[in-house]
């Protein structure tokens, strides 16, 4: 398997997104990872959704058949240094960070809403986006926000759309059957 595929945000919560993606990568020989913290929200709003009828073999059923892993996040010491210093460098300062982290947040709440700049908390996105990046991976995500934007500016383009995800792959050479 030559690359790691992650999915977040509206790709994740799409089952046809899903499938069509899983089947196309495993014809690339290219894995397909869900992060733990997506795999999470996905499975507390299925329990939602199916209330007292909920199945945790729906889903496990669901991952084995499009053979997509649940990527197991740790964050050790070593990574959190690493990160850290991606951060800074990306946002020297602490009016820069600020601002970055209220884009983020700001991107997902509604226009009149009012956030203190120094209350915004770091979102499980930017730790998403992190383990991405480090792992040298690509991933398929709707999210415009400023966490992905590092993802989306490398060359090549590691921070897809769904589209530019089937693109990439649809580009790879097939893998070993």
């Amino acid at each position: 398997m030559t690359s790691a595929c992650g999915s977040t945000r509206n790709v994740a919560w799409s089952p046809m997104q899903a499938r069509k993606l899983s089947e196309l990568a495993k014809t690339k020989g290219v894995r397909v990872v869900v992060h733990a913290q997506v795999h999470l929200e996905v499975c507390r709003q299925r329990r939602v959704k199916d209330g007292a009828s909920f199945s945790p073999h729906i889903i496990e059923s669901f991952l084995k058949q499009l053979d997509i892993e649940v990527f197991d996040s740790t964050l050790d010491r070593a990574a959190a240094e690493r990160w850290a210093a991606l951060l800074h460098q990306r946002y020297p300062t602490k009016k820069d960070w600020k601002s970055a982290k209220l884009s983020a947040v700001k991107a997902r709440l509604p226009d009149d809403t009012s956030v203190p700049v120094e209350r915004v908390p770091m979102t499980t996105d930017w730790l998403i986006a992190l383990a991405i990046e480090d792992q040298g991976a690509y991933v398929a995500v709707e999210d415009r926000g400023e966490e992905w934007s590092a993802l989306r500016a490398t060359v090549p383009k590691r921070a897809l759309s769904f589209v530019e995800a089937l693109d990439w792959l649809g580009g790879l050479p097939d893998g070993p059957s």
